[in-house]
């Protein structure tokens, strides 16, 4: 089976790709700047643009591409500093794969959506778990100053059912959690991303001795996922005979930043600290994954294993 990768060169898309080529997949990365990275020999390498739809369904015929994962997206800081890059990307590059899709007769497409589209923690009850079933908040009306991203990805998962409806196309999204791992670093360098470098950063800081700060109260509540389950839900829902649902959370652990710097400290013996007069993210931190379990039998890896994991890589 040959999988086209879109969006490839980032933290999820290298490890995906390798993981699914390590399945004795075919894969083909395209990304608008390939990382040399990738270089499993059941790996191709492709430069292209979501953006440029003869590109994309030329590549998908000539490859004999039979499924699609679709990464590609400007994503947290950036969207909100290139709206119209990031429209393009996220919304009309979106409506190329899915065309494309169906142009081709492509078996099944996998796509990122976010769980910030689930609003703010205090749009919902105290100890108020998120399922599937929650009805997106649109945060963007309410919170101006909020990126566009989780709008573009609203959008989106419109556009999947509309593609799924219209066409019969097996389009099934999933929605990260705060996902961390080596290499995250696209999404954050751009403010306001800037504030999250620390997802990016807090276990390698660790293991060269070096203090991280989180820039969050300690009170604050995350919802954390490692790379390797989103990667292993992805996989587990492009195997799937039928998948049951047009979306999945891939859920994650929830913690205190005081929590996770207890537990960074325990596991590197380098202390990590917070900012005490920071405004509260406010993400919701109680997620459930309850439909991937049922589907396909998802679960989490406990976060200390991630964490440990996360240190052997480094």
């Amino acid at each position: 089976m040959t999988t086209l990768i879109i969006g490839a060169s980032g933290f999820i898309g290298i490890d995906l790709a390798n993981h699914l080529a390590d399945m004795d997949n075919d894969v083909v990365c395209m990304d608008v700047s390939p990382n040399e990275i990738l270089n499993h020999p059941s790996i191709e390498l492709v430069q292209g643009d979501v953006t440029d739809y003869e590109y994309l369904s030329n590549l998908i015929d000539t490859k004999n591409i039979e499924k699609i994962v679709n990464l590609s997206a400007i994503v947290g800081g950036a969207s909100h500093k290139f709206p119209t890059k990031a429209v393009a990307v996220n919304c009309m590059g979106f409506d190329n794969v899915l065309r494309a899709a169906v142009e081709h007769n492509v078996s099944r497409v996998v796509w990122t959506s976010t769980y910030g589209i689930y609003g703010k923690s205090y749009d919902y009850p105290d100890g108020h778990t998120i399922t599937e079933e929650s009805k997106p908040l649109p945060s963007y009306y309410r919170y101006p100053n909020e990126t566009l991203y989780a709008a573009t990805k609203q959008l989106n998962e419109h556009q999947s059912l509309v593609y799924a409806t219209n066409h019969g196309l097996s389009v099934h999204g999933v929605r990260p959690s705060l996902v961390f791992g080596p290499g995250r670093i696209r999404g954050y360098i751009t403010s306001p991303g800037r504030k999250f470098m620390w997802a990016a950063e807090f276990v390698q800081k660790a293991v060269a001795g070096e203090v991280c700060t989180i820039d969050l109260s300690p009170d604050d509540q995350l919802n954390m996922v490692y790379v390797n389950d989103a990667v292993r839900l992805i996989s587990l829902i492009l195997d799937a005979k039928s998948p049951s649902y047009p979306v999945y959370n891939t859920g994650g652990h929830t913690i205190s930043v005081r929590d996770l710097a207890i537990l960074i400290e325990e596991l590197t013996g380098t202390s990590a600290t917070w900012n005490e007069g920071a405004k509260p993210w406010g993400r919701p931190p109680i997620v459930s994954h309850s439909r991937a379990a049922e589907d396909f039998g998802y679960e989490l890896t406990p976060l200390s294993d991630s964490i440990s994991d996360y240190i052997s890589r480094v």
